[in-house]
């Protein structure tokens, strides 16, 4: 028999949503994400993962709605584990990762939504993937890429999802970085400058 969620479990699968919904709105403003499912079986979810997009294609359990999902048995300890590490900062390449700082629960959140919606900038617009191909050298993306590769390598993706995945791995890496180097400069530009750079860099390529 299946238990039901515990009250922390329902709690961080709010922040989860909640993270979601605020960039999801920011770079789709013109037509938002319908639903949220917090889902209770990893098998429902794309790639197993704890948080993920759905295509309307691909959408069997929400009435053929795209949607996001959120596996939420254990969801707390799925961002403990986030915070607990580090922050991949290309601006400080070649530094020893443990002496990079731990990512905040807030920059572990934004870093999983740019990722989940890059995801749907993939599957809704025509644009060019971030690739091993990619020209720009001493540009942070190359460095992210770099990284995403290697990890990759470890965790193997499912056929034909390796290229969208390291596409919006290095989103998710870019986006956090802006976000903490922003921070740690005091804000310059205030919260509209920030959440410009942020539809910008999850808007790349198209």
């Amino acid at each position: 028999m299946r238990r039901k969620l515990r009250p922390w479990e329902k709690d961080a699968v709010d922040e989860i949503a909640n993270a979601i919904v605020i960039i999801d709105t920011l770079v789709f403003p013109e037509r938002p994400i319908p639903e949220i499912l917090a889902v209770k079986a990893l098998h429902l979810l794309p790639e197993r993962g704890k948080v993920g997009y759905v295509s309307k294609e691909s959408a069997q359990a929400c009435g053929n709605l795209e949607h996001y999902a959120i596996c939420a048995y254990r969801s707390h300890r799925f961002l403990k584990h986030g915070v607990k590490a580090r922050i991949i900062l290309a601006s400080q390449a070649g530094k020893d990762y443990q002496g990079l700082p731990r990512q905040t629960l807030e920059e572990f959140l934004l870093g999983l939504a740019a990722h989940e919606v890059r995801h749907r900038v993939q599957c809704l617009r025509r644009l060019t993937l971030f690739s091993a191909q990619f020209p720009a050298e001493g540009c942070f993306v190359k460095y992210y890429i770099r990284f995403v590769e290697k990890y990759l390598e470890q965790v193997s993706p499912a056929p034909g999802h390796y290229e969208t995945e390291l596409d919006a791995r290095v989103v998710g890496l870019w986006v956090k970085e802006e976000f903490h180097l922003w921070r740690e400069a005091g804000q310059p530009g205030g919260v509209a400058t920030m959440r410009k750079r942020i539809k910008e860099i999850i808007l790349s390529g198209t």
